[in-house]
Order: structure tokens, then C-alpha cells, then sequence
């Protein structure tokens, strides 16, 4: 269940943040009712178009059954669809958490500590939908956040010099300490020191990440654009490090256009943490992959891309307990 509460069993997800307040936002392994989160009001759901039609309820109906929960009664009318509105709360109430009517939002965070193991993040979208920004976003929480759990960043990308999504970490001299930009295109690679692609790769990518310290996170921004080389070079290696970066406390964020991207998407699925997706495009394809890979029933992951692309641009699934679906305004365990 979702809570806002404390306990020694509990995981952290992410962060409330509402202005300056941020308060940690729980998962805790059973159901205890003391944690569970509460609603000042039931018209959050009963005036709610989308709950009215699920259990297709008229106006007498909802003020009916509405008094009879707050009033902590069973309507004598309308009693299957009491119970049906009442199981229905009570899972929203430990599994979900909204706050579409709310100022606050959800802040994505890695772990604590800057020399800890990151994970590894899988991002996926079209063009233009966001995925260098949302990557950027995360990174720049953390450089931006208490010493103690800043992260050195590797960023490998085809376009290091020339996107401007980038410039906040590349040109600033804030951050020049910790990030450090790798140009990967193939015209880079072409006019660079170096006698071949294999030895680009050796000095400029893999040695940097074999020398890198505990807790950085390498970026691959797009690497199947790079050199047919190198690209294929880092395809491997990426794969190493979802595998084994643990065991060195380095991780990974790395995007692609295609969620099914063969040999290059195939490790996420089993050592990624996260797979992030932008529901306002591709709506199809993230309801079969949710469907697919994550085993949601069409019609739950029909109702997930419609909530999650109103409520943020981007979708985090955690694969890892406790699974779950996030964005900037919506939780949702699975």
C-alpha cells in the first residue's frame, strides 16, 4: 500500500513536493489501515464523471451511497453497487495516490547517497517527446541537491554539441565538476585523434566508464545513431553494465525511439528499474507494452495511458518492487 506515513518496513517511491515542503511518500509490503491514506471528501469520487459511469450511477444513486460510506452504513436501496463503490475506494486508497487537484507534484530521486548504485533507466519516446528533458530534469535535481548525493555524469549523445535540451549541464560551469559530454556522432569520430571507431570507443567511452567513480551515472543518448561501430561497441557494453554495473555502483540511463528495439531494449525488461514513457504519443504501443510485458488487462492499460497522459508527460514504470506506474501528478501500484 501508498502512505504517507512512517514505519520501519516501509520503501521509499519518490517525494511529495508542494512550494518548498517535501515530505517522503512510502510503500509498505501489507495493508495495515492506520497508514492507509485518506479523502476529506467523497465527492472526490462520486462527482467524478469516470466513477460515476464505471459503476453507472445516477445522481440519486451517488448522493445515496455516498451518505451511507460517510455515514459508515450500507444503502438499503442500492446495496451491490454500495459494496462495489466501497471495494473500489478502498483500493484507490491503498494503491493510488492523485494529485490532479492539487499544486504539489511527485519528484523522481535517485537513491541516497552520491557513491550508491543508481539503477539503471530505460527511456523511450518519439522524437520531440521529451526524453533528453526528462533525463536532464532528473540529473539536474541531483547536481542541484545536497553534496552528499550528487552523481558524476557521463553523457554519451550524437548531438552533444547541437542540443539545446542539453546546454543547462553542458555550458554551465555550475556543474562542470560532475558532468562531463562525450560527442558520439559519426562526424566526431570521423575528424578525432584516433586511427579507427575501436579505438575512439576504447579511449573515449569504455575507459571512462572503467575509470569512472561509485555512483556515476552513464548517459547513452540515442547511441544507435552513432558510428555503426561504435554503436554496436556500446550496445554490448550497455548490456554489461545493466548486468553488472551493480556489483561497481555505476548505472545507467539510456534512450531510444522504440520500446521494442530488439537486442538493443531486450536487457530492460529483466535489469532496468525503470522504463519511462510519454503517453500523449505512441498511446498504442505503451498500452501493448503494458499489456505485454507488464500483464495488465487491455482495458486496465487502456485506462492507465489515458490517466497518466493527463496527468504528466512522462509515465515511469517501475519493474522492480514495488511495481508501480508514476508521473509528475499520478501513483499507481500494480
Amino acid at each position: 500500500m501508498l502512505t504517507l506515513q512512517k514505519h520501519p518496513e516501509n520503501v521509499q517511491i519518490c517525494i511529495l513536493k508542494d512550494g518548498k515542503k517535501k515530505q517522503p511518500v512510502w510503500w509498505h509490503p501489507t495493508i495495515k489501515p492506520e497508514l492507509r491514506n485518506g479523502v476529506e471528501d467523497l465527492n472526490y469520487f462520486f462527482g467524478n464523471q469516470d466513477f460515476q459511469d464505471r459503476f453507472e450511477l445516477n445522481h440519486e444513486q451517488c448522493e445515496d451511497i455516498k451518505g451511507s460510506l460517510t455515514n459508515n452504513t450500507v444503502s438499503e436501496k442500492h446495496q451491490s453497487k454500495h459494496f462495489q463503490c466501497k471495494r473500489f475506494i478502498s483500493e484507490v486508497l491503498n494503491n493510488e495516490m492523485d494529485l490532479m487537484d492539487s499544486s504539489a507534484t511527485f519528484e523522481f530521486q535517485f537513491p541516497k547517497g552520491g557513491d550508491t548504485y543508481p539503477w539503471c533507466h530505460f527511456v523511450c519516446g518519439s522524437s520531440g517527446s521529451g526524453k533528453s528533458r526528462w533525463i536532464l530534469d532528473q540529473l539536474k535535481n541531483n547536481l542541484d541537491g545536497p553534496a552528499k548525493d550528487r552523481r558524476h555524469v557521463i553523457w554519451f549523445s550524437t548531438e552533444l554539441t547541437i542540443d539545446r535540451t542539453i546546454a543547462p549541464l553542458r555550458d554551465n560551469e555550475k556543474y562542470k565538476e560532475w558532468f562531463t559530454g562525450v560527442d558520439i556522432s559519426e562526424k566526431a569520430i570521423e575528424d578525432s585523434q584516433y586511427q579507427n571507431p575501436e579505438e575512439f570507443f576504447e579511449k573515449e567511452i569504455k575507459m571512462r566508464i572503467d575509470t569512472a567513480p561509485e555512483g556515476t551515472i552513464t548517459v547513452a543518448d540515442d547511441a544507435q545513431d552513432s558510428h555503426p561501430v561504435v554503436a554496436e561497441l556500446m550496445r554490448r557494453l550497455m548490456i554489461r553494465l545493466q548486468r553488472v554495473g551493480r556489483h561497481k555502483k555505476q548505472g545507467l540511463i539510456y534512450s531510444l525511439h522504440k520500446l521494442a528495439s530488439g537486442q538493443w531494449s531486450s536487457q530492460a525488461y529483466s535489469s532496468c528499474q525503470n522504463i519511462v514513457v510519454f503517453p500523449r504519443s505512441n498511446k498504442n504501443k505503451i498500452r501493448d507494452f503494458l499489456e505485454r510485458e507488464i500483464g495488465m488487462t487491455r482495458k486496465e492499460a487502456r485506462r492507465a495511458v489515458k490517466d497518466f497522459g493527463q496527468s504528466g508527460r512522462a509515465l515511469i514504470v517501475r519493474l522492480h518492487a514495488p511495481q508501480l506506474l508514476m508521473s509528475e501528478k499520478l501513483i499507481r501500484l500494480l
